[in-house]
């Protein structure tokens, strides 16, 4: 079993892909299954795909259903201890994934989060989230911030598959309410407090 599961939905996304899966392929932390979903993509998307070859790639091809419906798909293809979500317009800091899995293992949490960027080609801004010690929703309401992705985080799979935690399909902000839910039956959540997605 790996240690961590990378779920990547795509649609039309020949401009940014590359650098999305190279940062994958570039974490110090190499036990990753990589999941790449091609959501009915009409442009180049899958031929700048397939000239990966990397053994830790599972590439799948659908046709269009929607984001929410991707990232289900990638749930129940994942077959590693934790789950990450990167939108594939984004990247991550090359120590993501070794940075959150040493403490999601460590405190042994349900869900990690962090920091993270936004890039606008030509400048970037790092976004803070509030700091907290290792709790609850219960025991600490604000853990919910205003910034209700489900990237920037990673999830212990027996948390999303026990409680059957899936994304709204056919909704514009399909994230939020998974994200809620994951928050709320979590039982520890923490963060590290250094930005690591793109």
């Amino acid at each position: 079993m790996n240690d961590i599961s990378i779920i990547v939905p795509i649609y039309n996304a020949e401009k940014y892909i590359n650098k999305c899966i190279d940062s994958i392929l570039n974490q110090t932390k190499k036990e990753l299954e990589i999941i790449l979903i091609n959501d009915g993509s009409t442009d180049n998307t899958e031929k700048l795909i397939k000239t990966y070859k990397d053994k830790r790639i599972k590439y799948f091809k659908n046709t269009n259903h929607g984001i929410g419906y991707t990232r289900n798909f990638g749930i129940d293809k994942a077959t590693s201890k934790y789950i990450m979500f990167l939108d594939s317009d984004d990247y991550l800091e090359k120590t993501a994934c070794e940075k959150l899995f040493n403490k999601i293992e460590k405190d042994k949490l349900d869900i990690v989060m962090c920091d993270f960027y936004k890039d606008y080609g030509d400048r970037v801004e790092e976004i803070k989230l509030p700091s907290f010690k290792d709790s609850s929703l219960k025991d600490n309401p604000d853990i919910i911030t205003e910034y209700l992705n489900p990237w920037a985080k990673l999830y212990s799979a027996k948390l999303l598959k026990d409680n059957k935690i899936k994304f709204v399909e056919d909704l514009k902000y399909e994230d939020a309410p998974f994200v809620i839910e994951a928050l709320d039956k979590a039982n520890k959540i923490g963060k590290v407090n250094k930005p690591l997605n793109y």
